[in-house]
């Protein structure tokens, strides 16, 4: 068949009828073909069945990370093409299964990568994956927990003195993205014993903490017995928790570090962005974009 065909007198697809009878112009077999201008047709070139391994469902959104189609399909899984030739793979939460549910009805799931990383709008939130045969998990870092404070046996806060503590988990991830949460609330404890003390925390772990974060303990500078430390937090603990301590829920450290060797200021003092702008994990959202390098919801 010639690549265009000029048609005089369109008159439409018989599907009834005498062919040889048929008006100038009839399309007996319309198959793959588009309309250029007015009377002629072309025959579409590369149109054909693309991939395999997808369900038989519908598909409800057309998405693309590091070059790759992503389908999220009528009955809410995902897939993605992991060979680049059309093999899809069906994606994992590492909480949820595999359900990747639109946020609402009448919604659509959103994607966008980021920082080497891809985002996506779910009715359990905002998830994310780290490489394209990543699992998906929930966005941001869980924001730090209440903790106790215990003076113990030690030397670094003397008697008739007192300092603060606020607590945050961190993560970095696959593509060397560091994820701060938000800091718990300030915790002070005094030293009236009479003799010089360190200090113990028995830190709660919030759920969604995992063997990959990291727990940071950030202390004020020293200050007198009844005035109130100031909001100076430097970093004196870092470690990622044990398995054991994220089946408890807590872990126990002793503060044993002086004051001189406290490390990097705490991402919310007063000097730097402000408790205002402490981190926070994604919100649910029904849509998701970027601008100015940031990611909005």
């Amino acid at each position: 068949m010639p690549e265009y065909r000029d048609i005089f007198q369109r008159t439409g697809r018989v599907t009834h009828g005498n062919p040889v009878a048929a008006p100038p112009g009839t399309a007996i077999v319309a198959k793959n073909w588009e309309t250029t201008r007015d009377n002629c047709y072309k025959k579409v070139r590369g149109r054909d069945a693309y991939g395999s391994g997808l369900p038989s469902q519908n598909i409800s959104q057309l998405l693309s990370y590091k070059d790759r189609l992503i389908c999220h399909m009528a009955n809410n899984t995902l897939y993605y093409d992991s060979d680049g030739a059309g093999t899809f793979t069906q994606y994992q939460d590492a909480d949820a299964g595999t359900t990747f549910s639109a946020p609402e009805t009448d919604y659509l799931v959103q994607g966008l990568e980021n920082a080497g990383n891809y985002y996506i709008s779910t009715s359990t939130g905002i998830q994310v994956v780290e490489s394209l045969t990543g699992d998906f998990r929930d966005a941001g870092v869980p924001q730090g927990l209440g903790f106790d404070l215990h003076l113990i046996t030690g030397t670094f806060l003397a008697n008739n003195k007192e300092v603060a503590y606020r607590v945050l988990f961190s993560y970095e991830d696959a593509n060397s993205n560091t994820i701060r949460g938000g800091p718990s609330e300030r915790q002070g404890v005094t030293n009236t014993s009479g003799a010089s003390k360190n200090v113990q925390l028995r830190i709660y772990l919030p759920d969604g903490i995992t063997a990959s974060h990291y727990v940071e303990i950030h202390r004020s500078s020293i200050t007198a017995s009844g005035t109130t430390p100031p909001e100076d937090f430097q970093l004196v603990y870092q470690a990622q928790p044990t398995a054991a301590e994220i089946t408890a829920g807590v872990m126990t450290v002793d503060d044993v570090l002086i004051d001189g060797l406290r490390g990097t200021e705490l991402y919310t003092n007063t000097t730097q962005e402000g408790i205002q702008n402490a981190n926070s994990q994604p919100p649910l959202a029904n849509s998701i974009t970027e601008y100015k390098d940031y990611i909005r919801f």
